[in-house]
């Protein structure tokens, strides 16, 4: 499929793309472009999302929707480079949000409040388990996300990622559910979602609200409790068994991803809103 050829006003910004990436996240953000706009222009985009993270560990709410899923036929080096500029944004805004929900919390917000949060979570509200339902409350590992994703939507080139905005393989056996149905296997579908924040969001309720994940939230906990500090990708991974059908050899698949992409220089990054 040609692309279509880029606006006027994108022509006259590109070439300050490379030079002054922020004003491509700009342009991004106010929706400037007529129509897609060329790789190159794509990859001069991504890279300033990138190098802004990294230098500033943080991005920004106009970097949340980067619109173009990424190309099947797209180089290797390209295709990472376009997947996690699309993806980092929006797990760190995730992150940003049930940290929010979390010093609710903490710091005991309105009690209506945090019955919902206790639904929302899958605790009974009445009244809820504080103990529990900060156990639940919790962010997860920015490189943990991106490898998991990764894997799982081939780096965001899948039918599933292309069709559905699904970017973790998450499975439905519900008939009326919405889900794409693969093409050799049977008995379930895998959900689709209408943006894909929304799948980033189903993705981390998984973890934090699951049965199988149970040990993961122990683990997390204890890992803050004892050590004052985020627990890293490495040391959450033993808990990631009952994703996969893999089992045992996954979470080695995940490291190997999270350490061959330097994906731990991810940790840090925050999400600032606009």
């Amino acid at each position: 499929m040609t692309e279509a050829a880029p606006s006027l006003l994108y022509r006259v910004w590109a070439p300050f793309l490379a030079v002054f990436g922020v004003i491509g996240l700009l342009l991004l953000g106010t929706g400037l472009w007529e129509s897609a706009p060329s790789m190159d222009a794509r990859l001069k985009i991504a890279n300033a999302i990138l190098d802004h993270a990294r230098a500033n560990q943080q991005v920004h709410g106009r970097q949340s929707q980067m619109p173009w899923p990424v190309p099947v036929d797209s180089g290797v080096e390209e295709r990472k480079t376009l997947f996690l500029a699309k993806m980092l944004p929006l797990v760190a805004e995730e992150n940003d949000r049930i940290r929010s929900e979390r010093k609710s919390v903490i710091q005991g917000g309105r009690p209506h409040m945090i019955a919902e949060l206790a639904e929302d979570y899958g605790l009974d509200a009445n009244p809820p388990d504080m103990a529990r339902l900060l156990r639940r409350v919790d962010t997860v590992p920015i490189s943990l996300v991106l490898a998991q994703a990764a894997i799982e939507s081939a780096w965001g080139t899948s039918r599933f990622a292309h069709e559905g905005h699904a970017y973790f393989g998450e499975r439905t056996f519900d008939a009326d559910a919405p889900g794409l149905e693969p093409r050799d296997a049977g008995g379930f579908k895998v959900k689709r979602f209408a943006e894909p924040k929304l799948s980033v969001r189903s993705y981390l309720r998984t973890l934090n609200t699951h049965p199988a994940y149970a040990e993961l939230r122990k683990a997390r906990e204890r890992i803050r409790f004892e050590h004052r500090r985020d627990p890293t990708a490495e040391e959450l991974l033993p808990y990631l068994t009952p994703y996969s059908e893999i089992r045992d050899n996954y979470a080695d698949i995940v490291l190997a991803t999270v350490r061959a992409n330097d994906l731990g220089a991810f940790d840090p990054v925050t999400y600032q809103r606009n």
